[in-house]
């Protein structure tokens, strides 16, 4: 009787401290469930962000914390020193590929080597040296940076921002103009992408556009229309620097001022940039993605860089801007279409 009592005792213990276990390991299971779900209520409340129902908030879900997944190998190989930047989470971090790709509109079929744009082709100078940095936010040169919303209008923003330094240039007077102007009133392109040229012959044709302060951008095509304080730019026409030669484009940002440039940006590494040097192995140079303007250059050690503005507001990337290798084989295309206008 006492041994099955004490063989009932120990089944008993034993079963006590299994459930003990069990709950143990639910209780760590889910705890990190809660955990991902506390970090992605978090990301929704810090940017104001609510979703219409649980489908698409799951979705939305899943690729914000894949994309954690990603960012912390990078990061582990930045800490190795065996890349040059990071990436970490933003904004656009839930974004699915369908959305990346209508930030990344850039127009299709770009007409590289008709006989147009080989007449256009800028002519860097021989006997000028370019110095070893240059930026020309410090000169005064560049508006804050900007936000395109969920439009294909990269295009616009990165050809505005080289009109803007065109202006100052000849004028003296920085003013930050419309993207909203061009969007509703150039015709075609709109938010389904564009051409940066096409923006630069559309104002030689109209010879004015709007002050942004009186044309604000709202991140959709609306009635086209100007207001009595459009300004009056005279562009002449537009260069483009020679496909592929990251010296011409050096001496183009130096002796010039900020350049519009078209990169292959449909890559993680680059929807989610945060600081450093960024590079991409797997980059395109032909197959170009998104529009952005070089505002200058530099070099940290042995790694030469480009620093580009780009418009998806300063709550990307470094303030709103990346460094892009250089002198890395035309790292992502970004000396295959480069331009600015004349003015």
């Amino acid at each position: 009787m006492i041994l099955l009592t004490n063989i009932i005792l120990f089944y008993f213990i034993l079963y006590i401290n299994y459930s003990n276990y069990v709950k143990a390991q639910i209780k760590k299971d889910n705890f990190f469930k809660i955990h991902d779900n506390l970090s992605w209520n978090q990301y929704q409340i810090n940017l104001k962000q609510k979703y219409s129902n649980d489908i698409k908030n799951n979705i939305k879900k899943n690729f914000f914390i894949n994309n954690k997944d990603v960012f912390k190998i990078n990061n582990e190989m930045y800490t190795k020193e065996e890349v040059k930047f990071q990436i970490d989470i933003n904004h656009i971090s839930d974004r699915t590929p369908i959305e990346i790709n209508q930030l990344n509109e850039f127009s299709k079929n770009i007409p590289l080597y008709n006989e147009e744009e080989k007449v256009n082709i800028w002519k860097p100078p021989e006997d000028l040296d370019p110095p070893d940095y240059v930026d020309w936010r410090e000169r005064g040169y560049v508006t804050p940076v900007k936000n395109q919303l969920q439009c294909g209008s990269s295009y616009i923003f990165a050809s505005i921002g080289s009109l803007e330094g065109q202006y100052i240039r000849k004028t003296g007077e920085l003013i930050s103009l419309s993207e909203q102007n061009i969007l509703d009133c150039i015709g075609y392109d709109g938010c389904q992408g564009g051409w940066t040229n096409n923006v630069f012959k559309f104002i030689q044709i109209k010879n004015n556009i709007d002050k942004e302060k009186n044309y604000q951008y709202v991140g959709e095509k609306t009635f086209c229309k100007y207001t009595n304080e459009s300004v009056n730019i005279n562009v002449l026409g537009y260069y483009n620097i020679p496909i592929n030669d990251e010296e011409a484009l050096k001496k183009a940002v130096a002796f010039i001022g900020p350049i519009s440039v078209v990169i292959d940006a449909k890559h993680i590494s680059f929807t989610n940039y945060k600081n450093g040097i960024w590079s991409e192995k797997n980059c395109s140079t032909k197959n170009l993605s998104h529009a952005m303007l070089i505002v200058g250059y530099g070099s940290n050690g042995n790694d030469d860089y480009w620093i580009v503005k780009n418009s998806w507001s300063t709550l990307w990337g470094n303030n709103g801007y990346i460094f892009i290798a250089r002198n890395k084989n035309n790292m992502c295309g970004i000396a295959t279409m480069a331009s600015f206008p004349i003015v």
